[in-house]
């Protein structure tokens, strides 16, 4: 790899950016059938691709502004990333970050029109949105992981806007929604950004030791979310109800204990003594762990070939994580 090429993708986190890709799988399998059941229509590649291409390029684009924005606190705590070593020039990044944020809305924008409805435009602004807020400012204050939950959030949703077809009429509203938005889409995708929330609070000032409250309190909710995430299915109901694969619940709960039991030993060995090389080790797992987190309602709504194809995803995202740092 070039010294330039890996420069860049340094800036942009590669690793990281198929964890966005999982949000965008999971949330599209969620709100479709494949074959055809009933009243929910199959996923449509052709839609699924521009919201794979969206998520990425907004992802992309927030790690690379959140860099432009910290370059004077990485030239002092930092010097070796891309912008305070001169490799990747300011004027270069920006110019790189405001494409990517152009080209995720255009190709948001693209899906909305394959499918009739707004909906994937209009996240992908608020994205936009909170992007900028982030990176410019929040990211300092209490909001910042608020923010970078939200961001989470409408990602997954964004997802979600792949459902098309079979619609009905909302009495209170007098709108016309796809019978697959129900409450627990929301649910589900808030206990997501709720997870990174907790995983962006306990990586504030990650490159430095100190700050035990603030670990154990990210800590405690990293875990919440992660529980909250493993009873969603009592909220499911019909017509998604009938995608439900996974009767053995013991089994289920076994598994989201496995995940929760490996994210919380690192979390607190790094409470226990707060370095930054196991801060920054029980940060990058969380991170990867959004991908087996997508896998599992995957599992649970569309059986073990898309949890099986979301999986995949960890392969790159560790195979490049050898050589890009993800945190």
């Amino acid at each position: 790899m070039s010294p330039r090429l890996r420069a860049y993708l340094q800036l942009m986190r590669l690793p990281n950016v198929f964890t966005a890709l999982a949000d965008i799988f999971m949330g599209a399998w969620f709100v479709s059938a494949s074959p055809l059941s009933g009243d929910i229509p199959p996923l449509r590649l052709e839609v699924l691709l521009p919201l794979l291409a969206a998520s990425a390029c907004l992802y992309l684009a927030g790690m690379v502004l959140n860099d432009v924005c910290d370059r004077e606190q990485d030239e002092k705590e930092r010097p070796e990333r891309p912008i305070p070593s001169g490799r990747v020039p300011l004027k270069a990044a920006v110019t790189l970050g405001t494409e990517l944020l152009l080209f995720g809305v255009a190709f948001a924008g693209l899906a909305s029109y394959l499918t009739g409805s707004w909906y994937a435009v209009v996240v992908s602004v608020g994205l936009v949105v909170l992007i900028l807020a982030y990176d410019a400012f929040l990211k300092k204050t209490w909001a910042g992981a608020l923010a970078m939950g939200g961001c989470r959030t409408l990602n997954v949703l964004l997802g979600m806007t792949a459902a098309t077809g079979v619609a009905s009429l909302n009495a209170a509203s007098g709108t016309v929604e796809p019978l697959v938005w129900q409450p627990v889409n929301y649910y589900i995708a808030g206990m997501m950004g709720a997870y990174v929330a907790g995983v962006t609070w306990f990586a504030r000032k990650e490159a430095v030791a100190g700050g035990r409250p603030r670990l154990i309190f990210g800590t405690v909710v990293m875990l919440g979310a992660l529980f909250a995430l493993s009873i969603f299915p009592r909220f499911v109901r019909p017509p998604l109800a009938t995608l439900l694969t996974i009767d053995d619940m013991m089994l289920w709960y076994l598994s989201w204990g496995s995940l929760a039991g490996l994210i919380g030993m690192l979390a607190v060995l790094a409470c226990v003594r707060p370095e930054p090389k196991r801060m920054q080790t029980a940060v990058r797992i969380s991170i990867w762990s959004l991908i087996p987190i997508n896998a599992a309602i995957c599992l649970m709504m569309q059986g073990p070939l898309p949890a099986i194809g979301v999986m995949i995803l960890l392969i790159p995202t560790m195979h490049l994580g050898r050589w890009l740092y993800s945190t």
